[in-house]
């Protein structure tokens, strides 16, 4: 699947020589366009290749699939990750897929097998407001301006690194101001002579998958946010690097991974040479593609993390529940043992005492053909009552169990994306307009096989 967003930053007007939202071309042939390069160009050159491609007769092992969706400068939540999670990707069985990059500065193609994931940071301090000629300690502005140089000495620490060799942009934490908030509003600016009682500055970091997180936290809590300087913090976004394992998530690139292997070879036989692997430095919706790539226990425990143990309790209710083979093939209820072991109890509890049941009337049934006349009519209507119970209990626990079931799981599948829902019955090709602006855009090229596998 080629994968490229849509939507775009905001701009400043005023500094561009051209409407920025305009896509304007001048003479010699350069669009000056807000997302000319982030990323609109590698969704055009998505499509131009694909086009002459299609006049070359190029027939595709497998089939191809263009992808757009908007929202991936704000985190991608209504965008690719609502896709990612919908029965609609999950049918397109995607076994790669590549999302946008850096531009080479020489004949290398770069390939990102990992991302930075962005922590957006407001810091927020506290203090005694006074006159503007008084003279306080831990003022609001005193405290802050505290924390700002303590993070700047870090942030020096990690470009150190990029300017002696050592790391690559990717492989540092990298930390910038983005925004300074203090002072009193005035009509005609800010209160020159009062000293605010709070003060706040926000900071976008980067943390590589590689990074110890768990010490950036602490120094977070003990160096830059401080309660004992009357520092505050809280987290816009923060996105983990890693999977609900706790791993990295990260591409290998090695010869374990058969869909490198082929990217290396495709480049190899375009006659191109594809650099060292690296970590892209920015953040892109290929983090969700990759949690979204297959109905994994990662993906199926990101959504029922407090779910375990009642899957496991119905799943046990109905042993033919189609979703049980899937159980013990995929793993998809990650669970510990005791809740495992205490929710299969009770789950089987009642399908075994009724199966036991059935069985003790069928014993006593066979006994019936030798001795008929022993059978008192009390004791045939307590058989065949208890015969009929066991009977309707097992279809009622059934039904129960299963629509329970299929209603916890279509919390996670009934994402609407109107038109494009985890409900439609076939992948639409090309997707109509809509005045919906988070819709996808899916373009399918197909193989040369009808029934090729996917």
């Amino acid at each position: 699947m080629l994968y490229s967003h849509t939507d775009v930053v905001p701009a400043e007007h005023d500094k561009w020589d051209h409407p920025p939202f305009e896509a304007h071309m001048d003479s010699e042939g350069r669009i000056y366009a807000r997302g000319s390069q982030d990323m609109k160009c590698v969704g055009m050159q998505y499509l131009e290749a694909l086009r002459k491609l299609k006049e070359w007769g190029f027939q595709p092992k497998r089939s191809i699939y263009l992808a757009f969706a908007p929202d991936e400068e704000i985190g991608g939540h209504d965008g690719a990750e609502k896709f990612s999670l919908s029965r609609v990707f999950q049918d397109l069985n995607v076994g790669i897929v590549l999302d946008e990059g850096l531009a080479s500065p020489d004949d290398y193609y770069r390939a990102f097998y990992a991302e930075r994931s962005p922590w957006w940071l407001k810091i927020k301090a506290v203090g005694i407001p006074g006159h503007g000629a008084k003279l306080y300690d831990n003022s609001a502005m005193e405290n802050l301006l505290t924390s700002i140089e303590i993070i700047r000495r870090y942030r020096a620490s990690q470009f150190d690194l990029i300017k002696a060799g050592l790391k690559a942009d990717g492989e540092v934490i990298s930390i910038n101001m983005a925004f300074l908030k203090a002072g009193t509003p005035s009509p005609t600016g800010f209160v020159m002579n009062l000293q605010p009682s709070e003060a706040e500055a926000g900071f976008d970091i980067r943390v590589p998958p590689t990074a110890d997180t768990e010490s950036l936290e602490r120094r977070i809590a003990e160096e830059w946010a401080p309660t004992w300087r009357n520092m505050s913090f809280t987290f816009k976004q923060k996105v983990s690097g890693c999977d609900a394992s706790g791993k990295p998530v990260v591409t290998k690139t090695d010869s374990s991974n058969p869909w490198w292997a082929l990217l290396e070879n495709a480049v190899q036989e375009a006659g191109g040479k594809l650099g060292k692997p690296e970590i892209f430095p920015a953040s892109t919706d290929a983090k969700v593609y990759y949690c979204g790539i297959s109905l994994s226990s990662d993906f199926f425990y990101s959504k029922f993390p407090y779910l375990s143990l009642q899957i496991v309790l119905l799943l046990r209710f109905v042993p033919l529940l189609p979703f049980n083979m899937l159980n013990y093939l995929l793993s998809v209820t990650p669970v510990s043992l005791g809740e495992y072991m205490l929710a299969s109890w009770l789950g089987m509890m009642p399908i075994t005492l009724a199966l036991v049941y059935v069985g003790t009337t069928l014993k006593d049934l066979s006994d019936v053909t030798h001795g008929w006349s022993e059978f008192s009519k009390t004791r045939w209507a307590f058989i065949i009552i208890g015969l009929v119970v066991s009977v309707v209990l097992m279809i009622c626990v059934t039904k129960v169990a299963k629509s329970a079931l299929d209603k916890a799981l279509a919390e996670n599948e009934d994402i609407d994306i109107d038109g494009v829902t985890s409900s439609s019955p076939e992948l639409p090709i090309v997707a109509e307009q809509s005045s919906e602006l988070n819709q996808p855009l899916i373009i399918k090229i197909d193989s040369n096989e009808d029934n090729h596998e996917k």
